[in-house]
């Protein structure tokens, strides 16, 4: 059923978009009315948002399924190589998942009835081992992937990946500040997949090293019972002249987040323990998390982590390989 959703959308997206391909550009002219010229540039202004949701729509709803139609092919691959099925594969690969760990289910039990009242506990305990199951599963096909040759194109498409004009203010950033390229990400310091996509974007500046002006926005999510915390944390060290070498600290420890710790932290990196502190437990910076986080959902933000190279999304922790056939095309 979600497919047949899905196709539909798609359908109706590429119906939208198929006679503004090639005049794309917003001074074309769409119309005239006694001699005076309509611009597509005028449309799109007084439709906000509306163009750019759908453009993006239509671009992710075609990337998720390339991505699908990628990872079969690759278990496909695996599976015949060891003479079994895409299934028979799947289960041997999820065969040394451990049970939930009960503290962890009743701490997310906990911070869901805040939610909904009528919640179960098994209710809870199936969506963390599906969580799990879903994390091993990514990990295996990731590895796969490493030994694979796989091309993607997908940029080449019209209506290509949109662009979305984000805001960087004064938040926390490294490399030149005049860069061709901006990367601006919206973070959760104990989210697992940004942990991962960390790695990912230290390999890109490495890569791309003077090219590339790489900004980090908060976007601690609700579920994260230390997260809002750390980003404090994190935004106190910045008045110290300290962020980036703050936050490696929590990438380092992203499993031993609770406030003792963050100030414990700050105490190694030789911090005024006593200015990092009173930040800290005031809250100091809630309001600008909350600033970043409202941005982030105004983007089209949904989950950590979220990236935006000069404008253009990418979600989740995604490979090096993706950031770089952006990245090449706008260098």
């Amino acid at each position: 059923m979600r497919k047949i959703m899905l196709l539909i959308m798609v359908m109706v997206l590429m119906l939208l978009f198929a006679c503004s391909n090639k005049s794309e550009n917003e001074n074309f002219v769409v119309a005239t009315v006694n001699g005076e010229s309509i611009k597509l540039g005028e449309i799109d202004k007084s439709l906000g948002s509306a163009v750019y949701d759908a453009k993006k729509q239509l671009y992710d709803a075609r990337f998720r399924q390339l991505e699908e139609i990628i990872d079969e092919k690759i278990l496909q691959v695996e599976a015949k190589k060891r003479g079994v099925g895409i299934d028979a594969l799947r289960q041997d690969v999820l065969k040394n998942i451990q049970p939930v760990n009960e503290e962890e289910l009743n701490r997310f039990y906990e911070m869901a009835k805040q939610r909904n009242a009528n919640v179960t506990k098994e209710e809870i305990g199936n969506y963390l081992q599906q969580r799990q199951q879903m994390l091993e599963e990514r990990k295996f096909i990731e590895s796969l992937k490493t030994k694979s040759k796989i091309e993607k194109f997908i940029s080449k498409l019209e209506p290509e990946m949109p662009r979305i004009s984000v805001s960087v203010g004064n938040s926390p950033f490294k490399g030149p500040e005049n860069a061709k390229i901006t990367i601006v990400e919206f973070t959760d310091f104990e989210c697992p997949f940004c942990s991962r996509a960390h790695e990912t974007i230290e390999q890109v500046l490495k890569e791309y090293e003077g090219k590339i002006k790489f900004v980090r926005k908060d976007f601690p999510l609700a579920f994260h019972k230390n997260a809002m915390n750390a980003h404090l944390a994190a935004n106190c060290a910045q008045d110290q002249k300290k962020y980036w070498e703050y936050t490696e600290k929590l990438w380092t420890n992203k499993d031993k987040l609770e406030v003792d710790n963050l100030k414990a932290y700050a105490n190694e990196l030789g911090f005024n323990t006593q200015e990092f502190n009173t930040c800290l437990d005031s809250q100091k910076y809630k309001s600008k998390i909350e600033t970043d986080i409202n941005e982030g959902q105004k983007y089209g933000v949904r989950g950590t982590p979220a990236f935006f190279i000069n404008g253009k999304m990418l979600s989740g922790a995604r490979p090096y390989g993706d950031f770089k056939e952006i990245i090449d095309k706008e260098l």
